[in-house]
């Protein structure tokens, strides 16, 4: 079971979140969430004892694998069954006419590419830098992916061609990061994860000479290297038709992103864009882009901010 100081911080955090919800609609998302990540923390527990490391969960984004020890992506995955469906929903409207070219900047284990790459007139590129990962991101691919447009390249995209020191969480197998901070200690204690070696690389120089077939959607998690894949890949995601990317302050300051320079980007190379809170996976609210790139300015400059992330939509 959660330990009851989390279970009620977790429930008061999916309660403001589906606050417009009728009341009977809002428990059931809170009990369903809430208990079904109990239940699998309970799998986990009994998984250990057997000696289980990796297991494969079918939901609507298809027949994914990954390690017992993932609560946060994998087990909340197979508590729900479904993973971003809204945001799915505007990728896939997007290629529904003759297709197109999707990157998955951040691929992890596969619940955003995999979906998308079911359009076997979509070519589909999936970059994932930590060896685990890619390993369950392959399975996968060979599970749900028949079409031959899928290209999964082990490699973190950044500002510059480097070797680059990458830290590791242990209970969220999305929550891997390039480590930039090597003394601060960090709110989630990250100065204490193992680390590893990634090849990192510039996204406009990985995709030279490639013919990206349009339209062209986005989708940039990367737990705060944002800013510095837009540095090196500011051609390719300015020429995008849809991007959907993470804004997280925190993350983004203790990389020492230039986030300004994304800022500048999504200004001048979209016409509107969506926020919404980070998980939420609300239906876009689109408006002008001046306003979206103000909002994250002000969230960028807010000392209270704290850990809050958002998701952020923008389009052409």
């Amino acid at each position: 079971m959660l330990k009851s100081a989390s279970k009620h911080y977790l429930r008061a955090m999916i309660a403001t979140l589906t606050r417009a919800l009728p009341k009977g609609a809002q428990e059931a998302i809170l009990d369903g969430v809430v208990d079904g990540t109990d239940r699998f923390q309970s799998f986990q527990r009994i998984g250990s004892q057997l000696g289980v490391e990796s297991v494969s969960v079918r939901g609507l984004n298809g027949l994914v694998w990954g390690s017992l020890l993932d609560y946060w992506v994998l087990g909340r995955y197979a508590s729900r069954r479904r993973w971003a469906t809204h945001t799915l929903d505007l990728f896939n409207q997007l290629f529904s006419n003759g297709g197109g070219t999707f990157l998955d900047i951040g691929a992890n284990i596969g619940l955003t590419l995999f979906p998308v790459a079911q359009n076997a007139q979509v070519q589909c590129y999936g970059f994932e830098p930590e060896p685990r990962n890619f390993a369950y991101l392959t399975l996968g691919f060979q599970a749900n992916c028949p079409h031959g447009n899928v290209v999964l390249k082990q490699l973190a995209l950044f500002d510059r061609k480097d070797v680059l020191e990458f830290e590791l969480s242990d209970s969220n197998f999305g929550d891997h990061r390039i480590r930039v901070m090597k003394e601060a200690k960090g709110v989630f204690e990250e100065g204490s994860r193992t680390t590893i070696s990634v090849t990192a690389d510039r996204l406009d120089e990985v995709l030279a000479g490639h013919q990206l077939r349009r339209p062209l959607g986005i989708k940039i998690d990367t737990q705060g290297a944002e800013p510095s894949i837009f540095r090196g890949g500011e051609e390719t995601i300015g020429s995008a038709d849809l991007v959907s990317l993470e804004f997280a302050p925190y993350l983004m300051k203790r990389m020492g992103g230039d986030v300004d320079a994304e800022l500048q980007t999504l200004a001048a190379r979209f016409s509107e864009g969506a926020v919404a809170l980070g998980e939420s996976d609300e239906l876009p609210q689109w408006r002008s882009i001046a306003s979206v790139v103000e909002q994250l300015a002000a969230h960028w400059r807010n000392p209270e901010i704290a850990t809050t992330y958002f998701d952020v939509l923008v389009r052409k």
